[in-house]
């Protein structure tokens, strides 16, 4: 992951947590990535038009959510992460890998 999306994800990780404790709500290490601003989890809907966004905002390729988390699998093998760490991150048995 470069720094500069790892510095994003945690800029965007602790507004989340504050967003959390404004409503009142504990935040867990094991909970969903992407949240609204009433922290409730995104819906396929909402993703896809986030990252619709991002595309015509920041002028990235265009993927969608499913594309994504495909992505996202393997960059982590290429990167040596074990499977059963990215099976865990994307709440995957590993009999389903």
């Amino acid at each position: 992951m470069t720094e500069v999306l790892s510095k994003k994800l945690d800029c965007y990780r602790k507004w989340c947590i504050e967003r959390k404790l404004i409503f009142g709500i504990q935040h867990s290490e094991d909970d969903l990535v992407f949240i609204s601003k009433t922290c409730k989890p995104l819906n396929q809907n909402a993703a896809r038009l986030t990252l619709i966004l991002m595309h015509e905002l920041y002028d990235v390729k265009l993927i969608s959510p499913h594309g994504l988390r495909h992505t996202f699998a393997t960059i982590s093998i290429a990167s040596g992460t074990p499977p059963t760490t990215i099976a865990k991150i994307l709440g995957m048995t590993t009999s389903t890998l």
